[in-house]
């Protein structure tokens, strides 16, 4: 199996780029999202380069079953439990309208939590 690891950290990085894009458009809602997505992509990106099936979209629950392999702090642990109430919260607006749920605050943590998700991946991956 090809390492596609530094595709998927690329993609990750490229993702929290496009969240801050959407922030300062006033997509708050979607720059929570992306920023979900792109921490995720990071945490894949760790899958891959260890060659195991990642499952799931749950950031935290990715990271916590590499949990063997990597040893993740409790802190970016907590960034990803955030992160991962984006993942439906701001795309469906089965509790409210997500444009009304979301704030630049929220964007801008989102933001912040998915840097750090991301920093430590490319510290694993680059050894």
């Amino acid at each position: 199996m090809e390492d596609r690891s530094a595709d998927w950290s690329r993609q990750a990085r490229r993702d929290i780029s496009g969240a801050q894009n959407a922030m300062e458009s006033g997509f708050h809602e979607w720059a929570c999202f992306i920023a979900q997505q792109g921490a995720e992509k990071a945490v894949v990106a760790l899958y891959k380069k260890l060659k195991v099936a990642p499952y799931g979209h749950d950031v935290a629950e990715l990271l916590r079953r590499l949990g063997p392999r990597i040893r993740v702090p409790d802190e970016v642990m907590a960034d990803a439990r955030s992160l991962d109430r984006y993942y439906t919260l701001a795309r469906y607006p089965d509790t409210g309208m997500p444009e009304t749920l979301f704030t630049r605050d929220d964007a801008e943590e989102a933001l912040c939590r998915a840097e750090r998700v991301l920093a430590l991946c490319e510290r694993i991956l680059a050894g």
